[in-house]
């Protein structure tokens, strides 16, 4: 379930999601003594997380965004025979995430670059 808006006054463009979801049988690695990788089937496992994106474009020439994700991936039943990973994190899904940047138009030596797709080749 998600959310998405312009707050124009601000120039403010804004995305949030929530997510809820239930795995059966997810496929995990595993190494045997040899260091082999191989897969097998972990019982079921709980994936529930939450993403949100701001983006700020004062003007058409510059832009400035920030993205945030929290994710909670735990095996809810997971038994091996030998061992037990219920309540344990999967592997491989960070907790958190964040990513920022700005974007400016690009220039070359003959003039601003062209509209993204477009083209300013002349023979």
């Amino acid at each position: 379930m998600g959310v998405r808006g312009l707050i124009e006054s601000a120039r403010l463009r804004y995305e949030a999601a929530v997510y809820v979801s239930t795995v059966d049988n997810a496929l995990v690695t595993f190494q045997n003594p040899l260091s082999q990788d191989f897969f097998r089937n972990a019982g079921k496992s709980s994936r529930d997380g939450v993403e949100l994106l701001l983006e700020w474009v004062p003007n058409a020439s510059f832009n400035t965004r920030f993205a945030y994700t929290y994710q909670d991936f735990v095996f809810e039943e997971f038994d091996t025979g030998s061992s037990d990973f219920a309540g344990k994190d999967e592997p491989g899904a960070p907790r958190t995430a964040s990513m920022s940047g700005s974007t400016t138009p690009r220039r070359s030596a003959c003039g601003p670059a062209p509209p993204f797709g477009g083209s300013t080749s002349t023979l």
